[in-house]
């Protein structure tokens, strides 16, 4: 026993690793007992993978020799290399890009990163993603020289970092500014990690160094967990989205609680006379002002049925028979 704890250097960064993983398990545990939609169930996965590489990467920072380096390093590949995978998705959720990537697409874009665990996995054999691990003498710092899949496995995952990152950017745009807060937040959360790792892989330094990327990461995702327990992000993913036919003739709205329009389909716009994009993030109230009777009927949270009189962009004065249904929230109970 006293052989097993000696293999290992424990120092202040180790700590905040460890920190580090704690807080994300604790983020985990959190995020999942709300009720949330597919981006939040890639939300899930990425602060599972964020804990998972923390936890492995303190060990690995710790680990006073090569081969044990190695072997924490080869248990935390598979979720780093999953973390900018898992957030590309939420992003494209997030950012309601409807059926992109395809289902069946999104095995693909794990392929580069399971041949990145493959040559980690194979080290000793083969040196693709690094070409040799040693120690800094008289450090337990490790310095990973890197292999020709290296390049690669970073490329893909910043161009991941950067199309999502994109992806909010575009989203954040096309929304009211009632919303900007929430898109700052994801923007910062979404930044920190390419800003960090970029520094690591590409510093000027040739001495080993610790990686902060697993904390940038946690980074990410406290400020995901801030936008969605103070600013309700997850509520501007249109979660009813599965529940409404782009085609149907009928106009459909969704509300949140604080009564700004989060998601519509085409036919509602089409009787708004607006684009989709100008209605996303509005007041119900201001939308409808000029509704006869209609507002009000938004207010409070029984199920209604009703009439309301409207003058259509076109000058015709026409009745439009409304039903309000509230959405609750199985697991919270509102």
């Amino acid at each position: 026993m006293n052989g097993l704890f000696s293999s290992y250097t424990y120092h202040p960064f180790c700590l905040i690793l460890l920190f580090s993983g704690a807080l994300a398990s604790g983020l985990l545990g959190s995020v999942r007992r709300r009720r949330v939609g597919e981006g939040g169930n890639d939300l899930l996965l990425f602060l599972w993978c964020v804990a998972h590489w923390s936890f492995a990467s303190a060990l690995e920072c710790a680990a006073a020799t090569v081969s044990l380096k190695l072997f924490w390093a080869q248990v935390a590949y598979p979720a780093a290399v999953s973390c900018p995978v898992f957030f590309f998705l939420f992003a494209t959720r997030y950012a309601s890009i409807s059926g992109f990537p395809p289902r069946n697409w999104i095995p693909l874009l794990f392929v580069l990163p399971s041949i990145t665990v493959f040559f980690a996995l194979t080290h000793t054999r083969r040196h693709g993603l690094w070409l040799a691990v040693t120690l800094q003498k008289g450090t337990s710092l490790a310095l990973y020289e890197q292999g020709p899949w290296f390049i690669v496995h970073v490329t893909y995952s910043y161009a991941l970092l950067v199309l999502g990152t994109i992806l909010l950017v575009r989203r954040a745009m096309r929304v009211s500014p009632h919303f900007l807060p929430q898109a700052s937040v994801l923007i910062a959360g979404s930044l920190a990690p390419l800003v960090v790792n970029a520094a690591y892989v590409f510093g000027k330094s040739g001495a080993p160094r610790p990686d902060g990327t697993p904390v940038a990461y946690l980074f990410s995702g406290l400020m995901l967990a801030t936008g969605i327990y103070r600013f309700g992000i997850l509520d501007l993913v249109p979660v009813a989205r599965s529940l409404l036919v782009e085609t149907m003739p009928d106009g459909v709205l969704v509300l949140d609680p604080r009564g700004v329009i989060v998601d519509l389909n085409p036919a509602m716009a089409t009787i708004l006379g607006r684009k989709r994009e100008e209605v996303f993030g509005a007041s119900a109230k201001d939308t409808f002002r000029d509704w006869r009777g209609s507002f009000r009927f938004f207010e409070g949270e029984e199920n209604r049925l009703t009439e309301v009189e409207h003058i259509l962009p076109q000058g015709e004065k026409a009745t439009f028979d409304v039903q309000v249904s509230t959405l609750r929230d199985r697991r919270s109970g509102s």
